[in-house]
């Protein structure tokens, strides 16, 4: 097999690219054992391009690799000679009994669970579908004409309305809103004076919005907002119209998110049902592992 100098010198860096896909591949013969050393190929694998030692390297294979890298500087030729060199060393390990080792259980059993993870989660958006008309009205309510616009905001998270009633009556008074974000919010935004940046309605949880589009640039709120993460005072700073942007150009970020919402559901549920024992003492499970918080800006 012939390849260029080029080629040669891209190729040499790319063992250690082809870990993740080797280790991916390598756990698809995970049945094959150090008595079963015929290399025999892997049923349904695809058409054969390659045999080492009578063991197939598929067409599927070298596609599956193309796709990983493209865009970068290799060739076919080379890809497909990474996937001999790979086999070769596969065949290797198997000989020298390399699969019992204890280190290459625990690397086999953690890429079997992380694929596995992945195959739950593909079949669980395959199991719930989203059609271009879900994708739409998701635009439609972001982008409507009560969306049309997107504001600059601070807040101070309180935890008691009592707390919060004190803080307005010290802005009324004539008090920094940045200094009592600092000093007595309990949010992640606290200190940075509070600040949000710019986010758009339907990017904040509904109570919170509402109160930020019904105030004025420069205006506080004069009665605490209640959501779930706690008590809000908030000041707007400024406003701007936004230009929708093209549903093309955000359709496909709209989908992830609906698919993130889909995954967080089915997450809560499993979790709900599970019986987690947490045994590190300095590590607690999350309550809501999936709920958000209104600093987390979702910037379609």
């Amino acid at each position: 097999m012939k390849s260029s100098n080029q080629n040669n010198s891209s190729i040499r860096y790319l063992l250690p690219l082809l870990a993740g896909v080797s280790l991916l591949l390598f756990v698809g013969c995970e049945q094959t054992t150090p008595s079963s050393l015929g290399f025999a190929p892997l049923p349904g694998s695809g058409k054969p391009v390659a045999r080492v030692n009578g063991a197939v390297i598929t067409e599927d294979s070298l596609e599956l690799l193309e796709r990983t890298y493209r865009g970068a500087n290799f060739t076919r030729e080379g890809l497909l000679g990474e996937l001999i060199k790979r086999e070769l060393l596969y065949q290797e390990a198997v000989q020298k009994n390399l699969l019992e080792h204890a280190a290459v259980v625990r690397q086999l059993d953690t890429a079997r669970r992380s694929i596995l993870s992945k195959a739950a989660v593909e079949d669980i958006f395959a199991n719930a579908p989203l059609s271009l008309e879900d994708i739409q009205k998701v635009y439609d309510a972001t982008y409507s004409a009560d969306g049309s616009s997107e504001y600059k905001a601070r807040h101070i998270l309180l935890k008691t309305r009592e707390q919060a009633l004190e803080i307005i009556g010290e802005l009324q008074k004539g008090g920094d809103f940045q200094g009592l974000a600092n000093d007595h919010s309990t949010g992640p935004s606290g200190p940075g004076g509070g600040d949000l940046g710019w986010f758009g309605p339907s990017q904040m949880v509904g109570g919170f919005a509402d109160a930020v589009v019904a105030l004025q640039n420069g205006e506080f709120s004069g009665e605490p907002i209640q959501t779930q993460f706690g008590w809000h005072v908030i000041l707007r700073e400024d406003s701007r119209n936004l230009t929708p942007p093209a549903f093309d150009s955000v359709k496909d970020k709209i989908k992830s998110q609906l698919q993130r919402k889909i995954l967080d559901t089915h997450l809560q549920k499993l979790q709900k049902n599970a019986t987690i024992e947490i045994v590190a003492e300095t590590v607690q499970l999350p309550a809501n592992p999936a709920a958000g918080t209104p600093e987390e800006v979702q910037n379609l």
